[in-house]
């Protein structure tokens, strides 16, 4: 699994998180600062392994 930053039409900088496979798994919202976009990426790295699986169906 990996991050990769893009740029959109607006010239916003968002991210997708892209399985080994090449599916796209999710992708944020635009950030209008590249460092902003890469510290979310960062927050998820460092947080992902804590988080909880809440099912609410």
């Amino acid at each position: 699994m990996n991050f990769q930053i893009d740029k959109t039409n607006k010239g916003e900088y968002y991210f997708r998180i892209v399985a080994n496979n090449g599916k796209i798994l999710a992708h944020s919202e635009g950030y209008i600062n590249l460092n902003d976009c890469e510290h979310a990426i960062e927050l998820i790295r460092k947080n992902a392994s804590n988080s909880l699986v809440k099912k609410v169906y």
